[in-house]
């Protein structure tokens, strides 16, 4: 790529960012300095003959460098495991236990998607709740989502004095429009 390096890192910053802030590693010194790297590299390393863009490049390249990052994160993460087959001593030569080996059940990159979507989940269901004009379905919903979204339909109808096919079409129609608001938004 032909120019100035420096003005095409200086123009091209808000992809760096982008794509920490997609990873969730906004502070993470070492995910910054790895995807300054990269950019770098599709700097150095971009084709002007090829039809793609230069920043849907660097976007592919930043992305996979902190990728790689996250999975050494994990293997790091992995291998912090509490392991409770090893033998336990007091230090003086005191009795021994042996228990089962626990590894981590959750990647980092796992744990913030999922916390991530629970909160795109939280935000599309209040919005949907707020959008509800009908008093008892606002009153089905709302003792639906106190309860953790636990009561079945039976319950919610005895609460809101409904029968229960009503309760049931009620929660399945709020259901049906938060899947849909979630794939449009944030799936899609």
């Amino acid at each position: 790529m032909q120019g100035d390096v420096n003005l095409i890192i200086e123009d091209n910053l808000g992809l760096v960012y982008s794509q920490l802030k997609r990873f969730n590693l906004l502070r993470d010194q070492d995910a910054e300095s790895i995807a300054y790297e990269a950019l770098y590299k599709a700097i150095v390393g971009f084709d002007d003959s090829k039809t793609n863009a230069f920043s849907t490049y660097a976007v592919v390249c930043i992305y996979n460098a902190l990728g790689c990052y996250m999975r050494q994160v994990n293997r790091v993460r992995k291998l912090d495991v509490v392991s409770y087959n090893n033998t336990v001593s007091d230090g003086e030569g005191g009795t021994t236990e042996l228990l089962d080996f626990i590894p981590a059940k959750e990647s980092v990159e796992d744990v913030l998607i999922k916390q991530e979507l629970n909160g795109c989940l939280q935000t599309v269901i209040k919005e949907l709740y707020e959008g509800l004009s009908n008093e008892k379905h606002k009153k089905i919903v709302a003792s639906w989502i106190v309860s953790g979204y636990s009561k079945t339909t039976v319950q919610l109808a005895k609460d809101v004095e409904v029968s229960q096919s009503y309760a049931s079409q009620v929660i399945q129609r709020f259901k049906s429009n938060i899947k849909k608001r979630m794939e449009v938004n944030y799936l899609g």
